[in-house]
């Protein structure tokens, strides 16, 4: 698995998850009173900084990401940290 990467592209700026090597993936963006703003389990849907891809972006700050996964064996693994987001 390699790690959680957030990419700035020309204008806009999307976080998305680079994953190789797994059988399933959940990923959960949460803000900061745990209200679930993103969630998906395909690996290659980036997060645009808005809420439930409802176009209006969410105000600057730290939201917190949840991602389980299964790896190659078939083992459950949890990532959990935080994206910082400023525009």
């Amino acid at each position: 698995f390699r790690r959680v990467l957030f990419r700035s592209v020309s204008q806009s700026r999307y976080w998305r998850v680079y994953a190789n090597n797994i059988q399933s993936i959940d990923i959960t963006i949460v803000n900061r009173f745990g209200e679930t703003v993103f969630r998906t389990d395909n690996p290659e849907k980036a997060w645009l900084g808005d809420k439930n891809e409802n176009r209006f972006y969410l105000e600057d700050g730290t939201y917190f990401y949840i991602i389980i996964f299964k790896d190659e064996n078939g083992d459950t693994q949890k990532m959990v940290g935080s994206v910082n987001m400023m525009r």
